[in-house]
């Protein structure tokens, strides 16, 4: 019997995959199989002994035909069946019993093909019982270990896929935590932002508050260096978040004066939780812009934080007028509130959600759900 082929495309490790089509399955058996004779006939050559060419050729053939027709019933045994994960153990016995059953069931069609090739051409052919022993005592071991071979590559290949895509996935999340540090930067080194900047220092130093001109300056210089070292790491500790975040309300708050208020509301359990590195800045950024940072009174502006059943939910509201009618968060979102669903579907894909809605009092509330994780929990 003939080997299998280890080049069957897959899309991941657990849907459907697509197979490189029955013709270049069936071709590569057949050429195997015409190795293979080849094989035998070299063999029998150098060791002295009668070959048939066109007899061997004729077997190998039948069983390549056998194999390309079996082959894609294995594979999807293999993936239907996956031996890993919780409940291997059964998977596996399945796997061992499916090989016998493959063994004596090829076995059995290649012998009752031979016999009846043999009936046409003569009618002295060996009885089909000995035939079918003959080859179970030969090859059912045989049989078997190729069944396996099939299913080991299929593993192994999904294995290389998954580690690849894996690999990719890290790339895109590098390059989105790049772009979500540079638009961060974006955000403070913005014309009209470092124009309110120097403008509030110049009204501070005119009303002689010198000591908070030097501080604005000072935590403004700060921020964009905390923006600059985010470029390594993907995640950041919730109190890192938090410690970013006031910086940059302190600066707004000179620039708002009365009129701005921030609040956190963070328990100190959730202080070493993990978040996407900068996750939080344009939600705030998106909170003063639209929200409320637009009021003439008292606008306010809470980050909170809690945790449920081993999901970690992170709260920005305001009091500002809200979000317009018909606005929506797949098609109206720009760079900063993109960036974060881009982000949380690349690194959570299902477990990760993101919203932003009206709140019944007024103003708006964005919301990250994620799986709640800390250092501890990293490998």
């Amino acid at each position: 019997m003939t080997r299998v082929s280890a080049a069957f495309k897959r899309n991941d490790g657990h849907g459907t995959f697509p197979w490189f089509g029955w013709k270049i399955t069936l071709l590569f058996w057949l050429c195997f199989g015409l190795f293979l004779t080849c094989s035998q006939a070299l063999t029998s050559w150098l060791s002295q002994r009668a070959f048939l060419f066109s007899s061997a050729l004729t077997a190998n053939v039948i069983c390549s035909l056998l194999w390309a027709l079996a082959t894609p019933l294995i594979l999807k045994l293999a993936r239907r069946f996956v031996i890993g994960g919780a409940g291997w153990p059964w998977r596996l016995a399945f796997h061992i019993g499916a090989s016998m059953a493959f063994s004596v069931g090829l076995l059995a069609i290649y012998a009752v093909a031979t016999w009846l090739l043999s009936r046409s051409v003569s009618q002295e052919a060996r009885p089909l019982e000995d035939l079918l022993a003959n080859l179970l005592h030969w090859f059912f071991n045989t049989e078997i270990f190729y069944y396996w071979i099939i299913v080991l590559a299929d593993h192994a290949h999904a294995y290389l896929t998954r580690h690849r895509e894996g690999e990719l996935r890290a790339a895109r999340l590098r390059e989105q935590l790049a772009e979500a540090r540079l638009s961060a930067l974006k955000t403070q080194l913005h014309p009209h932002f470092l124009f309110n900047t120097l403008h509030t220092v110049g009204s501070l130093v005119r009303l002689d508050r010198k000591q908070d001109a030097l501080d604005t300056l000072s935590e403004f210089g700060e921020l964009l260096r905390r923006a600059l070292d985010r470029a390594q790491g993907q995640k950041a500790t919730l109190a890192e978040e938090r410690s970013f975040l006031e910086m940059y309300l302190a600066i707004e708050s000179r620039r708002f004066g009365d009129r701005l208020t921030a609040r956190f509301s963070i328990p100190p359990r959730l202080e070493e939780a993990l978040v996407p590195s900068l996750i939080l800045q344009p939600l705030v950024e998106n909170a003063l812009r639209h929200g409320a940072g637009t009021r003439t009174e008292e606008g306010r502006i809470e980050i909170s934080a809690s945790d449920r059943q081993d999901r970690l939910t992170l709260c920005v509201e305001d009091n500002g007028s809200g979000l317009p009618d018909g606005w929506r968060l797949q098609s109206d979102t720009g760079i900063g509130l993109g960036n974060v669903r881009a982000r949380l579907a690349e690194m959570y894909r299902e477990n990760g959600r993101f919203s932003l809605r009206n709140r019944r009092e007024g103003g708006a509330v964005a919301e990250i759900e994620l799986p709640l994780e800390t250092l501890e929990d990293q490998p």
